[in-house]
């Protein structure tokens, strides 16, 4: 019997393909060939797409239009973070804690590293190759809300001035030394241990500066006993502190007249010298 022959036409989506017929080599997409009748095999290979085959019976002119599969191309993406054990989110997916290492297809992936205490660590990737991430992530401050009373006190954390109460500031976590001062009272400080990611105040009440009289009692000749009020102040030449008010101050020295003064004495310094006279 004689042998037929059939038009075959391939067209492909991509054109520009290379076609194989039982292995030989026919030519490029799109095209049409004249072939002997039977049993045929179609190969099909294009540079970025998965091969296609069929085996198929040439018992009539036939076309065929055949749409190419992208192939998929896979690639390595390892993450490390510092500090490590981080959870790793891609595309909003847990992936499991660093350090990790994924294969995935050629493709834009969205990558979140995230650990309690530390701020989120984010990136977009385009993976054409294998690609390594390394995420330094950073501890979240803590916010502390100092308040005094009274107000408008000059506020030191860690023996740096960061302004007049009331004020918010951003801390590292962990341990700080609030300093507070103001004119007329007395500085007070107070230890505060921070946890990231928090907002937490305090409140420091500062004690008045008690007021005071600061008196210099000296004599000539010194070494004199100072009385003030009665009581025994030790001698003369000495400085004296004492809530401001009236005093009776009185000097005794053997040998010399007993001096005695009596005066109001008001915050703040005085000097209060004293002429002995001897005793004839």
């Amino acid at each position: 019997s004689m042998v037929q022959n059939y038009q075959l036409s391939v067209i492909t989506s991509p054109s520009g393909a290379d076609i194989y017929v039982n292995n030989a080599y026919i030519g490029r997409s799109p095209l049409s060939v004249t072939l002997e009748g039977g049993t045929k095999n179609l190969r099909i290979e294009r540079s970025g797409y998965e091969t296609y085959t069929e085996n198929f019976i040439l018992d009539r002119s036939i076309s065929k239009s055949i749409t190419l599969t992208p192939q998929v191309k896979e690639y390595r993406l390892s993450v490390t973070s510092s500090p490590s054990n981080a959870l790793v989110y891609i595309n909003g997916t847990y992936q499991g804690r660093t350090p990790l290492t994924l294969t995935l297809r050629e493709g834009s992936y969205a990558i979140r590293v995230t650990a309690d205490g530390y701020e989120d660590f984010s990136t977009n990737v385009t993976l054409a190759s294998d690609r390594q991430v390394s995420a330094t992530l950073y501890a979240k401050k803590a916010r502390l809300t100092i308040e005094t009373e009274p107000t408008n006190a000059s506020v030191f954390v860690d023996n740096v001035y960061v302004g007049r109460s009331p004020l918010s500031v951003d801390l590292d976590a962990g341990r700080h030394t609030i300093r507070v001062e103001k004119s007329g009272y007395i500085t007070d400080s107070k230890d505060v241990n921070l946890a990231a990611g928090t907002s937490s105040s305090t409140k420091i009440t500062l004690i008045e500066e008690r007021p005071v009289a600061r008196i210099t009692i000296s004599s000539d000749p010194s070494n004199a006993r100072i009385f003030i009020n009665g009581k025994d102040y030790g001698r003369s030449n000495r400085v004296v502190e004492l809530d401001p008010g009236y005093y009776e101050v009185v000097l005794v020295l053997d040998g010399y007249r007993v001096s005695v003064t009596y005066r109001y004495f008001g915050k703040g310094d005085h000097n209060l010298s004293f002429n002995l006279s001897r005793i004839d």
